[in-house]
């Protein structure tokens, strides 16, 4: 009995040694990945960004990097790609399980032996052993296989920063346009209300008439209710920013630091950038290649493959009791499976055919939209100096319009008229401003240079 405890605890040892996992050390394994292409910040986590703070591109990218948790969820899926490389792995090395076995039977003569030799109950302990010797190639293609899936989703997993990065982007500049829209309006509506007084006073002198106060009125309404619009933007900007970036809100000063260049690259080097530093684009060619390890999985099935095996009891109280060790030499050769094994494989070539296929269009994709990102960029630069030369356009026929209509050379429309293309020109040439720096950041997003490190600091990388 005191043998069956020893071995008990053992077991049980063991089995707890088994189930035991270093979370942490899981979670630093993407982590790491992570890290590495985000940029660090200083500012703890909670609540850093209250009124009277300031928030700044980069900070917000360093938190989205750390805290956000579909992200983090990728970086699982990179974890498991890990551990199936480790379980493919395992498949070289050989098993070894602990065996008890309680039978009991019915008690039955046996000529010539005493009963003692046929006992009808009792208790074994033995150790089992199994190893594969040769499994064709199967085993190897599938450790082949699970490295080229590692590649595959740590690729998707930067992919995904970088996705993020840019959303964040986005985001952080949505809020800056509403503010500065919010700020434009604001100004306008002061002006367009002093007008309304203005014309009220005139009407009671009886130098204007009541059209002129009902017009005035008419576009502050409506700039009222473009006033509003933005404010509910900037509200809807900063609840999305929060949750992007993992913290619960942010009621920070937004500061726009980031130098955006005047021009873009040439296609052609641009194209070469992406091809080289497109994350999504290795994650295609690892899937191809993991696809075609498939194949060869696939037909290794008609191998035969050998294993061996063996028994060693601990303790044993089964007949014959001498009988400790026992070992098999097993082979299985395929003759006629039904057609199974070819079905895998006409499988395996199919979906590699799909991998080569995705390969391409990615690669097509890519190059589109590299094309379309530096045209947007380059027409956004363009339509910034043309609005500034609208906007100071706007300026001076709003004051000609302000000063003939005094001198009762113009109307009080041709006022109007004159004030909401100078309110149209300021809130353009303000959003077109941040559209620059957002179109820029793609153009880096889609030639692969849209990481932490880069858009952390805002200072766009070199050509090369």
């Amino acid at each position: 009995m005191a043998n069956y405890r020893g071995w008990g605890v053992l077991a049980a040892v063991l089995l707890a040694a088994a189930g035991c996992v270093h979370q942490d050390r899981e979670v630093a394994a993407y982590r790491a990945v992570l890290d590495g292409h985000a940029p660090a910040t200083a500012r703890p986590a909670g609540r850093p960004f209250g009124a009277g703070t300031t928030l700044t591109l980069g900070e917000a990218l360093a938190l989205a990097a750390r805290d956000n948790e579909p992200l983090a969820m990728q970086g699982e899926e990179y974890v498991q790609a890990l551990i199936d490389k480790d379980r493919a792995f395992a498949t070289f090395l050989p098993s070894v399980s602990l065996v008890p076995v309680y039978f009991q039977r019915e008690t039955f003569p046996r000529d010539g032996l005493p009963e003692s030799l046929t006992p009808f109950h009792g208790f074994d302990l033995p150790v089992a052993g199994q190893a594969n010797l040769f499994n064709g190639f199967r085993d190897t293609a599938l450790l082949k296989g699970s490295k080229l899936a590692i590649e595959q989703r740590r690729a998707l997993l930067l992919d995904a920063q970088s996705l993020l990065l840019l959303e964040v982007a986005q985001t952080y500049y949505a809020v800056l346009k509403a503010e500065k829209a919010a700020e434009v309006l604001d100004s306008s509506l002061a002006v367009e209300e002093r007008r309304v007084r203005e014309v009220g006073d005139k009407l009671a002198q009886g130098v204007a008439r009541e059209l002129d106060l009902q017009q005035a009125r008419a576009q502050a309404a409506a700039t009222r209710v473009r006033l509003t619009g933005a404010r509910r933007a900037m509200v809807a900007g900063r609840a999305t920013l929060a949750v992007l970036i993992g913290v619960p809100s942010v009621q920070a000063t937004l500061v726009d630091r980031y130098p955006t260049p005047g021009q873009a690259e040439e296609l052609e080097p641009l194209l070469a950038l992406a091809e080289k530093h497109r994350c999504d684009l290795r994650a295609a060619h690892s899937a191809r290649l993991a696809a075609r390890q498939e194949v060869d999985r696939a037909v290794g099935q008609y191998y035969p493959s050998v294993s061996v095996g063996a028994l060693a009891f601990l303790y044993k109280q089964s007949w014959p009791a001498d009988s400790q060790f026992a070992g098999v030499l097993g082979a299985h050769v395929p003759l006629f499976d039904a057609g199974r094994i070819h079905a895998d494989v006409r499988t395996a070539w199919s979906r590699y055919r799909q991998s080569v296929l995705a390969e391409s269009w990615l690669n097509r994709q890519v190059a589109a939209q590299v094309e379309i990102a530096r045209a947007d960029f380059m027409t956004s630069v363009q339509q910034v100096g043309e609005l500034r030369t609208a906007l100071a356009a706007a300026e001076s026929a709003f004051r000609i319009a302000s000063q003939s209509y005094d001198q009762g050379l113009a109307t009080n429309l041709d006022v109007l008229d004159a004030q909401d293309r100078l309110l149209s020109a300021r809130l353009q040439l303000a959003a077109e401003g941040y559209q620059t720096t957002v179109c820029h950041l793609n153009l880096l997003r889609v030639t692969g240079r849209l990481d932490g490190p880069t858009a952390g600091t805002a200072v766009p990388p070199p050509a090369g």
